[in-house]
């Protein structure tokens, strides 16, 4: 997965916001990444086109959505993950413990 440091890290699951302005990503290794679509003069909307890449996000806090995968045997285990109607929190799971994250902050709930 791009705009990341282990670059051994593949896409497991993939999800597209119900509000269509964003595309998040569980890696094999735990980690949950957002992509946006910005909103400026070609996207006024800010949602999903083809004629935009859309930009990895980050809170200021440079917290990530990481699984705990402690103990955990990342080959033999089933990823899932599930957002939100209102896209406000994500609950996903690596073969641990499911985590809820707030999806503004990447507050582990």
């Amino acid at each position: 997965m791009p705009e990341g440091t282990d670059s051994s890290s593949k896409v497991v699951q993939l999800l597209y916001a119900n509000s269509g302005i964003g595309v998040l990503a569980l890696g094999s290794d735990g980690v949950q990444k957002l992509w946006k679509w910005a909103r400026n003069e070609q996207n006024p909307n800010g949602k999903a086109t083809a004629n935009i890449v859309p930009q990895y996000w980050q809170p200021n806090s440079g917290l990530l959505m990481a699984n705990d995968v402690s103990g955990v045997i990342l080959e033999e285990s089933v990823p899932c993950i599930a957002l939100s109607k209102n896209d406000s929190y994500v609950m996903s799971a690596c073969g641990g413990k499911v985590s809820l994250f707030n999806m503004m902050t990447f507050k582990l709930n």
